[in-house]
């Protein structure tokens, strides 16, 4: 099978970049038993997924990289509110402006990403751990033990 892009990890970074992936046949693998372990762990199970504050302060946290960050953190904030808006209802914003699904459940969070997943035609793999990570002329080769992916 061939891919235009395989996103190593099913947690909550390799789940949103195949939820950012439009027309692009991917392919996400996960090698442990449970995907998104510490997206459904936190918060207290609940998932702080975001915050609500305004996002140019957030820039100063980065320190002299802050300018780097603007591109991509602004159009994170702008499709996770895309994200949470169609698939996880009105979020609840609390008074630290940390802000969770509206049913403070993590696993709605993770559901709502493995939709994403689908609706993009993204396919997604469960597998043992990768071994072999072999770069060919214009392709990568992966494999677990005895099986080529």
């Amino acid at each position: 099978m061939s891919y235009d892009c395989i996103i190593i990890g099913a947690g909550p970074a390799g789940l949103m970049a195949g939820n950012f992936l439009k027309g692009v046949h991917a392919l996400v693998l996960e090698g442990e038993e449970k995907p998104a372990q510490k997206l459904l762990l936190s918060g207290g199970g609940q998932c702080n997924f975001t915050h609500d504050g305004p996002i140019e302060g957030f820039y100063d946290k980065f320190g002299d990289r802050g300018r780097c960050t603007k591109s991509p953190l602004w159009i994170y904030k702008c499709r996770c509110h895309g994200l949470y808006d169609q698939s996880w209802g009105a979020p609840h914003v609390r008074e630290d402006g940390k802000v969770f699904p509206k049913s403070m459940d993590a696993w709605d969070v993770f559901r709502a990403l493995r939709k994403g997943l689908e609706s993009n035609e993204i396919s997604f793999l469960q597998t043992k751990r990768l071994s072999i990570l072999i770069k060919l002329t214009k392709a990568i080769k992966l494999s677990h033990q005895e099986d080529d992916i």
